[in-house]
């Protein structure tokens, strides 16, 4: 049975990757990930989407002084659904599909980076996407929407 969410392709954007050379490799190393997604659609109506997958790993001063490694990935890819799938459908599987497949893209990416390293490799925990779409969804229920002032008259 053929997938309903297709990818067509996808980039990686952004790699930036930094080795702490104070870090005792002797040590228990505790990296802490931070993830984080945008997507779009296309402004045709067609059923394609660009999604970007934003992960970054030890980023504070502090995180990085207790890990071998700091680093920010920027992940694309472009996705499509058949003309006929129902808007029900796609609303539900855009999101946590699309970040799924980034997602192995991106581990892939880390481990292949971090295993040529003088700390080794690093593979990528699991991440619950439905709770950080539930929880991106709540946070923009949460912003204040942003409405001009209208200028005043000049009477």
């Amino acid at each position: 049975m053929p997938a309903l969410l297709e990818i067509d392709e996808y980039s990686i954007d952004g790699f930036n990757f930094q080795v702490n050379p104070s870090f005792d490799g002797e040590k228990e190393s505790h990296n802490e990930l931070d993830v984080d997604f945008n997507i779009g659609r296309a402004t045709t109506g067609e059923p394609r989407f660009e999604v970007r997958l934003f992960i970054s790993l030890n980023q504070k001063d502090e995180q990085f002084a207790q890990a071998p490694y700091r680093m920010n990935l920027n992940v694309a890819g472009y996705f499509h659904f058949p003309d006929e799938t129902e808007e029900d459908t796609i609303n539900k599987m855009i999101a946590p599909n699309g970040l799924s497949i980034l997602y192995g893209i991106a581990r892939g990416t880390v481990s292949h980076m971090t295993g040529c390293s003088r700390y080794g490799k690093v593979v990528l925990p699991s991440v619950n996407f439905i709770e950080l779409i539930k929880a991106k969804e709540g946070e923009e229920k949460a912003k204040p929407s942003r409405k001009r002032a209208k200028k005043p008259s000049k009477n």
